[in-house]
């Protein structure tokens, strides 16, 4: 079951993270909520706030990841639940863990037709929490 007040995301590959961050940031006025970056200095993973729930989530494009869209995400109140739930539909469903970035707990999922998605369980030091909460 999707939380009362579900945050929620899509993630989108792209060639060059910095210019289209720098497109979310100053023509769409999203704030980065938070990133993660590379010895080297170059992004792994940005995240931008769309409002309090809603998130856009950058990665660059990779050999096995072309640009363009990557997964959605939904915030569930319990997450090893919500995935048991859908294997029991018959769906793949990888076991819920800990997002070591994120500190989220997180499961992937396939739907019928392919499509990844995440289910996530956004506790009380998840990054998600802490931006959503301390939205204005």
């Amino acid at each position: 079951v999707v939380a009362d007040a579900p945050g929620e995301f899509l993630a989108f590959a792209v060639d060059d993270v910095e210019a289209v961050s720098k497109f979310y940031t100053e023509v769409m006025g999203f704030p980065e909520a938070f990133a993660f970056y590379q010895d080297d200095g170059r992004p792994v993973l940005s995240y931008f706030q769309v409002n309090r729930e809603t998130f856009v989530e950058l990665m660059p494009t990779t050999p096995d990841r072309p640009p363009g869209f990557v997964h959605y995400g939904l915030e569930v109140d319990d997450v090893a639940a919500e995935a048991a739930r859908l294997q029991r539909a018959g769906l793949e469903v990888r076991p819920p863990g800990l997002s070591p970035r994120t500190g989220s707990r997180i499961a992937v999922a396939r739907t019928p037709s392919g499509i990844t998605f995440e289910l996530l369980e956004f506790g009380p030091e998840s990054l998600h929490r802490q931006v959503m909460n301390a939205w204005p």
